[in-house]
């Protein structure tokens, strides 16, 4: 559930607690004080036929809205979401909120080691909010308020065939170990959907904010921006 909803969520409720607060004592003491002075007879026989039933109404309604808020259940038992994070912004913020409404539990995973990492960093030696010591941290940060997601780092370093080259199959087991069965990975680009499948075919491959509409944002835009802009960006 992302952090917006959670705000409305949030106020909704706190509508219906002024609401119920008003029908349980303000409307009964308003008939007390008025049955005081006439029309006892009427005031007491409407609060006992009408807003009795109405304020048990909203009692019963506000506890099991609440009950099943807190009980909601998700899409999926475990999922993830991974990436190298270079660097952790908006828009992969956006992704985990979206990925950790959808799970009971979610695994965030920073991919560190990689031959495309490495080959930013070596362009770029003195940025270092692209360190991965940073990286980590920004991630730890952004994900905080999401009691359900769990940050992890996996070092892809030793991941690679004989010439050199990245092989994700490998990082597939390093996933498994730290993750165990997934139920769902989550990511934003259709290309990568034939290799998650292969490498967690109990997994559903589920894509958000392919279009990057939500979040208007990418790594590459970030890295070329100045120092004042990145901020605007990451989190």
């Amino acid at each position: 559930m992302s952090k917006r909803i959670e705000e409305k969520i949030k106020q909704l409720l706190l509508y219906i607690l002024i609401f119920s607060v008003t029908a349980i004592f303000v409307i009964p003491l308003s008939c007390v004080l008025l049955s005081l002075l006439r029309h006892r007879e009427f005031i007491f026989s409407t609060y006992t036929h009408i807003y009795q039933p109405i304020e048990l109404g909203i009692v019963l309604a506000f506890i099991a809205w609440t009950y099943q808020y807190k009980h909601e259940k998700k899409k999926y038992k475990v999922g993830m979401y991974g990436g190298k994070f270079m660097p952790f912004h908006k828009g992969h913020l956006y992704c985990v909120e979206t990925a950790a409404g959808m799970c009971e539990k979610l695994y965030v995973i920073l991919f560190h080691g990689g031959d495309q990492e490495l080959k930013i960093l070596k362009e770029r030696p003195n940025e270092k909010f692209l360190t991965y010591e940073n990286r980590l941290q920004h991630v730890k940060e952004g994900c905080k308020h999401l009691k359900n997601v769990v940050v992890i780092d996996i070092d892809t370093t030793e991941c690679k065939f004989p010439d050199g080259r990245e092989n994700w199959d490998m990082e597939t087991s390093l996933v498994l170990n730290a993750c165990g069965h997934l139920d769902a990975v989550f990511g934003s680009e259709k290309e990568y959907a034939d290799y998650f499948s292969r490498a967690y075919p109990d997994a559903k491959y589920v894509l958000i904010d392919v279009d990057r509409k939500k979040v208007p944002i990418s790594g590459t835009k970030i890295r070329a921006m100045s120092e004042e802009e990145r901020k605007k960006w990451i989190i």
